[in-house]
């Protein structure tokens, strides 16, 4: 008989697994501030006070200086590959360990939270999770004169953060054995070649499908707003159905203390929260912008147009609730196509969150699995991109037109006809040949020019300013910090002295599952190394010109950078050629 669904419940939120979940969490707003820092440490201005969160992690944690060295092996091979979650894991369990008069003050904070937080998840009569805050983040686009905002949520208070996400992993833990193998997205269990699926193993499937296989057809459907047009009751229909499953395929049964978050969860938020409190941010902040969100034809199609339906529909982004939500409410669509077109050696479906792709060498089948696709979504209110005819792949007009599209239906993969496919950021040839796609690499020239754009335009709000702002760095150095920072958001942190990398964070690195691979098409890798000179060399003209007779000006600034190449080990082409992102320099 296996254990009590109870104590399972109550093992997610054992003192070592809430301290694990504080851990990430502090990790995580370190590099938040780290970053926000960066340019401070050019132009100090007013500082900005500390969340809530982030006083109550200050008090439960030791300071950095009191952090102790696990042993040899554990810095060599730390879990997670993250030195600062071993060394800080480890000195918690260290001062813990002492008697209680040799316990610092910190210590006594951090076992009053594991308490508080163990009581609201376990105990607590009252279950409620407070209103996330929103950050509306700009999507890029525009609706005639409005910029187009999607909304992320942050939750404040830091007790209901880690409830919130232990309890999803809970559920996230039982509920992921009802999965369908064709759902690679949030995934807990081992069930790709023995290991969790990432995106890469997505592409890694279409080519195994692809070989010795003539002519192949093509489906391919996204979601309009998903998150946003998630409806509650819909929801609360495909957790009731899911749970079901799960009892019945191994007598597991959802504790109903989890059943209880998950309401607490879907109360705290709605899109009619998000569009008001957006509006709100908007005005506060001066800003010409609106959510994007398609809540007429979501209203009018599924509604009757009643708005006040309006508050039991979205699920907030940013959560640990709403990746699983993801695979819940689409769940029934997995079991559908792999059940009713199950075929290994002639179909395959696949979907990452709410992306989905449909491939086989028979036009009809991949027709009639997009549209059950689509019927389950109307079935679930869920929008999607509307698919119309495709336009010959033979100009620059007519690729532009396939490109934009957001759905496919039923078009020839081959080299006479469509080319190309994309999923999941990749985009495969006929030929068996990748690329990455090239709005990802749009993104990063974006972020490129962003950067530069932003310290420009600080420095010179802090000239015009005068003593509102001080500037403390000079022009070389000013230049050397943005050179730096450009590298290791490209390919990471490099050291040549000791010829490795000391983070394998970096936008290379997350194309890495699929660069290994001869068969890449890595040019427009080599644009991005050409604009990232280009915009060094931008910043250190307007530098040269902004602090030339500037009051700290010390001796005559001059130019020093033509279009500098930063050198092989800091190319996003050259780093691209690397099998394994621990390899040095």
């Amino acid at each position: 008989m296996g254990r009590s669904h109870i104590l399972i419940f109550e093992e997610y939120f054992s003192d070592l697994s809430i301290i694990k979940s504080l851990i990430n969490y502090r990790l995580k707003i370190a590099k938040k501030i780290h970053d926000d820092h960066f340019y401070d440490r050019i132009i100090q201005s007013e500082k900005l006070k500390p969340s809530e969160s982030e006083l109550q992690l200050s008090k439960i944690f030791p300071p950095r200086n009191y952090w102790l060295r696990p042993n040899l092996e554990k810095r060599k091979n730390p879990k997670k590959r993250n030195l600062n979650y071993e060394s800080l894991l480890f000195t918690i369990n260290s001062y813990r360990g002492r008697s209680l008069e040799r316990q610092p003050s910190w210590v006594f904070e951090l076992n009053k939270l594991i308490t508080e937080i163990r009581s609201k998840a376990l105990y607590s009569s009252a279950i409620e999770l407070p209103s996330p805050k929103l950050f509306p983040i700009s999507k890029n686009n525009k609706d005639g004169d409005f910029v187009l905002y999607r909304p992320i949520s942050v939750v404040g208070d830091l007790t209901s953060r880690i409830v919130m996400d232990l309890t999803a992993r809970y559920l996230s833990d039982q509920l992921d054995a009802v999965f369908k193998e064709s759902s690679f997205a949030f995934r807990r269990s081992k069930i790709y070649h023995n290991r969790i699926p990432t995106h890469h193993d997505c592409i890694e499937e279409i080519t195994r499908f692809k070989k010795g296989k003539e002519a192949i057809y093509v489906s391919e459907c996204d979601i309009k707003s998903f998150f946003d047009s998630i409806s509650h009751t819909e929801i609360r229909k495909s957790y009731a159905a899911i749970k079901e499953e799960l009892f019945k395929l191994n007598g597991t049964r959802i504790f109903g203390r989890a059943d209880d978050f998950v309401e607490a969860f879907l109360s705290s938020y709605s899109i009619d929260y998000a569009i008001t409190q957006s509006e709100e941010y908007f005005k506060t902040k001066g800003i010409k912008g609106k959510l994007s969100f398609p809540k007429d034809e979501l209203l009018n199609t599924f509604y009757s147009g009643d708005s006040d339906a309006l508050k039991s529909i979205g699920i907030s982004q940013g959560t640990s609730f709403s990746i699983l939500f993801a695979n819940i409410i689409l769940h029934d669509n997995d079991r559908r196509m792999e059940e009713k077109f199950h075929d290994p050696n002639d179909f395959l479906y696949m979907r990452y969150c709410d992306d989905m792709i449909v491939l086989s060498t028979k036009k009809e089948k991949v027709n009639g699995a997009y549209e059950e696709y689509i019927e389950l979504l109307k079935e679930k209110k869920l929008l999607h991109h509307i698919e119309t005819l495709l336009l010959p792949y033979s100009n620059s007009a007519s690729k532009q037109n396939f490109w934009k599209r957001k759905s496919r239906k039923g078009y020839q993969w081959t080299e006479n006809s469509y080319p190309w496919i994309a999923f999941v950021g990749y985009q495969i040839r006929h030929d068996d040949f990748f690329r990455i796609r090239l709005s990802s690499i749009k993104n990063e020239l974006k972020k490129q020019k962003k950067f530069v754009e932003s310290i420009i335009r600080k420095i010179n709000r802090g000239v015009k300013e005068g003593n509102s702002f001080r500037i403390f760095k000079s022009h070389k150095s000013i230049y050397n910090r943005a050179t730096n920072r450009m590298g290791a958001s490209a390919v990471g942190r490099i050291s040549l002295l000791r010829n490795q990398m000391d983070s394998s964070i970096s936008w290379i690195n997350g194309f890495r599952g699929i660069l290994k691979d001869k068969k890449v098409f890595r040019n427009n890798l080599k644009e991005l190394d050409r604009n990232r000179a280009r915009q060094l060399e931008l910043l250190d003209k307007k530098l040269l010109n902004l602090l030339s007779n500037h009051q700290i000006k010390r001796k005559k600034p001059k130019q020093f950078a033509k279009l500098t190449y930063l050198g092989r080990p800091f190319s996003y082409y050259h780093r691209s050629f690397f099998k394994d992102n621990s390899e040095g320099a």
